[in-house]
């Protein structure tokens, strides 16, 4: 048996585990001891855990990595472009409210929970990308209430004038589908969204229609 994955051990020992379970049935025995003896809990413990990961490299595991020279050099050069996108007097709004909403609470009780905080964020970073994503029953036009969608939409004027395309992410599923549905309407090119709410098969068949195009396209992934 085979398995090919891509990044078993920096996402977790029980992902690791069930790879190497499924590919030698028992060899590494139950899943908790697996992952007690490997992750450690005192230095020395954990050292040997690390001993033994590095051991399986090789043995069970054939890894490559993109430092290795002999990979890096197939690779093209990676290009990381940041813009800087300012807000509209909309998202300034909401986004302040989040925070007074946040220092208020804090003001008034103790300190604010964990919890609060990921959630602020979270808002936070739904307003950046659009005050529709941020407040969901929204059903106003999407066109000039953003700075980010504003640059997102001059960025896939570029490619489709070029005949490229283009991998829109994010992290919202809901808003992922919104900005597909905008952008094919922006574009005239019907633009999709892929995200975990879908079937296998039509995941597939969404890929398959992407790669097969020809001239321009887009395709929004969550």
């Amino acid at each position: 048996r085979v398995a090919l994955t891509g990044t078993p051990i920096e996402n977790g020992l029980g992902d690791l585990w069930a790879i190497l379970d499924f590919t030698n049935p028992g060899l590494v025995g139950p899943r908790p001891q697996f992952i007690a003896q490997m992750s450690g809990g005192g230095d020395s413990a954990r050292a040997q855990g690390e001993d033994a990961l590095r051991a399986l490299n090789g043995i069970l595991v054939f890894r490559r990595t993109k430092a290795e020279p002999s990979i890096a050099a197939e690779l093209p050069d990676r290009v990381d472009t940041l813009d800087h996108c300012s807000m509209t007097p909309e998202q300034i709004g909401l986004y302040q409210a989040v925070l007074d909403r946040l220092i208020t609470h804090s003001s008034e009780d103790a300190e604010p929970r964990k919890g609060e905080v990921l959630a602020a964020i979270t808002a936070l970073k739904q307003i950046c990308n659009h005050p529709a994503a941020y407040q969901k029953d929204d059903t106003r036009p999407l066109a000039g209430r953003s700075g980010k969608l504003s640059r997102l939409e001059e960025i896939v004027d570029t490619v489709f004038a070029s005949g490229e395309r283009v991998l829109i992410f994010t992290h919202f599923a809901e808003w992922g589908m919104r900005l597909a549905s905008h952008l094919t309407e922006v574009t005239g090119v019907p633009i999709s969204c892929y995200h975990g709410g879908l079937g296998r098969g039509a995941r597939d068949r969404m890929i398959e229609e992407f790669q097969a195009l020809e001239g321009p396209g887009a395709l929004v992934l969550s």
